[in-house]
């Protein structure tokens, strides 16, 4: 936890989740006892302290990639699958020989994850670079549309357009 919270919050901040992951699934591999019980099942509905401090530092990491405009999800939702397959991932990793752990299937797991919940640019009107159109800002956005429950755009299609939701 320590070395999550010493990372630079300068930056790219999908960069600084993908250096967060990096550092949640190292830290599981090289001490799975605590992660187990930090993270692991038998814990229902009573995460640890250090479970919930984790959780509100990549929630945080989530709202800072949101500010930029690169989040397509709300902060929860995407905190929550971040928080779903890193662990799922870690705790895989934890249950193989480690002959047998393919590092790489925390990066694609990571990298598949991201690109579900953020966007490869910040918008335009989000540049640090402000122009004439940017004062046109309110009128370029889409509307805000309802979201379900669960933080999924009320639509056929899910996430198929990159429309804002009421619940961010």
């Amino acid at each position: 936890m320590a070395a999550k919270e010493s990372t630079t919050q300068d930056g790219d901040p999908v960069d600084h989740l993908r250096r967060g992951w990096d550092l949640h699934v190292e830290f599981g591999i090289s001490h799975p006892t605590a992660y187990v019980l930090t993270y692991g099942p038998g814990r229902e509905g009573r995460p640890s302290p250090a479970y919930t401090a984790s959780y509100r530092h990549l929630v945080a990491a989530v709202e800072r990639t949101a500010r930029v405009g690169r989040l397509q999800l709300p902060v929860e939702a995407a905190a929550r699958m971040v928080r779903a397959g890193g662990v799922g991932v870690t705790l895989t990793l934890i249950a193989m020989p480690p002959e047998e752990r393919d590092p790489a299937m925390s990066v694609r797991m990571r990298e598949m994850v991201l690109s579900a919940i953020t966007t490869d640019d910040p918008p335009a009107f989000m540049s640090a670079a402000p122009s004439a159109a940017s004062h046109a800002v309110p009128c370029s956005l889409p509307p805000r549309r309802p979201c379900s429950a669960n933080g999924s755009l009320d639509s056929p299609a899910g996430r198929a357009s990159p429309s804002r939701c009421d619940s961010e």
